[in-house]
């Protein structure tokens, strides 16, 4: 199909424009995702915070102890993404079992600032954690100890999930995209049916099976097909004039040229050879100019859109008609051969 096509075209604005909203909303969806996956991760560290703030205290040798650690297997597995630290004075410490000996470093700023926030802070092998940290006062006998909590959680768990998201969306996406194109090409072939039933119509116009074009179109075609039909009007008036020109000119100069045919007979016979030779180079010369009139006009209205094709296979059997009432027509053998079907535009009088 031409580039030129007003289909090729639509279809490959229509696929540009799906596939670049797709790709933006792919995007934004991505960022979406990857907002409401910090807050679930924020959410989950704030639970185990809470859990462990109500959990630890310290006993009376000024021990730090938890009660009930908090119930996720992540915690005990060595290394296993999630991790929880308290602080507590004198440089006491608890860890969870995932730290094995990796101790967890304060983020930057002040605690006041960092309290309850969200922060990105280094964890072992060279992982990036994001980490929630909450200091707490708990009572140990009549006086009170202020406790830092933190509580991590490997990013790379983070992006597991994003990539599992990105997995699903990228395969949704694709089919959405596919979906849609092939939807937008059934709507503009569908579009575009009234152009194509113009250009059937202008097919039989120009056959000669019709003169004008169906007005059963959209609105916004209406006025293209009434400027249509009004040219082919005015073109059919023209063909018309230039017919009855053509003969009112034929018939018009056979009485002339008969008459003066006649004086050049009358001439010769008179022994005014030099005067009717004269005269029958000047006839000649007339009836040369108005055979190529007529040929010009006959050949005008023959290429005019849409005029009648003639089968050439009955003109012939006309054509033969006529010759074999000639004198001693019947003296020769009369035949044609010419395949049925074949046309010519223009009518039998041209």
């Amino acid at each position: 199909m031409s580039p030129r096509s007003l289909r090729v075209r639509l279809v490959g604005a229509a696929t540009l424009l799906i596939v670049l909203a797709l790709a933006l909303g792919g995007i934004g969806l991505t960022a979406i995702f990857d907002e409401q996956a910090e807050r679930r991760a924020a959410t989950e560290l704030d639970l185990h915070v809470k859990t462990l703030a109500a959990q630890v205290r310290l006993d009376a040798a000024g021990a730090l102890q938890v009660d009930v650690p908090p119930q996720e297997p992540r915690f005990e597995q060595p290394y296993g993404g999630l991790y929880w630290q308290i602080d507590g004075p004198g440089g006491k410490r608890l860890r969870s079992r995932s730290l094995w000996d990796f101790v967890l470093q304060d983020p930057p700023g002040s605690a006041a600032a960092r309290d309850l926030d969200m922060h990105e802070i280094s964890g072992p092998e060279t992982a990036r954690l994001l980490a929630i940290q909450r200091t707490i006062v708990v009572p140990q006998g009549a006086s009170e100890q202020r406790l830092q909590i933190m509580v991590a959680v490997d990013e790379a768990l983070l992006a597991a999930e994003r990539w599992s998201f990105l997995g699903l969306l990228l395969p949704s996406l694709l089919a959405l995209a596919t979906l849609l194109v092939l939807a937008m090409a059934f709507f503009i072939h569908l579009a575009l049916r009234p152009f194509r039933a113009l250009r059937a119509d202008l097919g039989d116009i120009h056959a000669g099976r019709r003169r004008t074009l169906s007005r059963d179109v959209p609105e916004e075609v209406q006025p293209v097909v009434d400027d249509l039909n009004r040219l082919i009007g005015f073109q059919d008036a023209a063909v018309e004039r230039a017919r009855t020109q053509s003969a009112d000119l034929a018939h018009g100069l056979k009485t002339p040229l008969a008459v003066l045919g006649s004086m050049a007979r009358t001439a010769r016979d008179a022994g005014e050879l030099k005067l009717a030779s004269g005269i029958d180079e000047q006839i000649d010369a007339m009836r040369r100019h108005v055979d190529r009139a007529l040929a010009r006009a006959r050949a005008g209205m023959a290429a005019a859109l849409g005029q009648q094709a003639a089968d050439v296979s009955v003109v012939c059997r006309k054509t033969l008609r006529m010759l074999k009432t000639l004198p001693d027509a019947g003296a020769l053998t009369w035949d044609s051969d010419v395949p049925e079907g074949l046309h010519f535009a223009g009518d039998e009088e041209t």
